[in-house]
């Protein structure tokens, strides 16, 4: 059971320390974008410089999927693990009967 709460423990120590740091990567994000964004316009002209779009594209959704879902999943590893924890000590006590 120690196992358990240390796994449980170190995974929310983990949340909450990616929610006090979302802001500052959203922020972050952001800016990022926006240079990009102006860059990429500015050397539209440039022959391979859409196709350099395209990517940066596809990291920007990349990004704001693990800066938004990053946390509702870690949420639901901790519930799943805390779950199966529940089971566990159910199980022990009832053979215990």
């Amino acid at each position: 059971m120690q196992n358990f709460d240390a796994d449980i423990a170190a995974l929310e120590a983990q949340l909450a320390h990616i929610k006090s740091k979302q802001k500052r990567r959203i922020s972050a994000f952001a800016f990022r974008l926006t240079v990009n964004v102006v860059l990429l316009v500015y050397f539209w002209h440039i022959s391979w410089v859409p196709w350099l779009g395209l990517l940066l594209l596809a990291f920007t959704c990349v990004n704001v999927y693990l800066i938004f879902m990053m946390p509702k999943q870690l949420q639901q590893k901790i519930d799943a693990l805390k779950q199966r924890m529940h089971q566990v000590e159910q199980l022990y006590s009832n053979s215990e009967d």
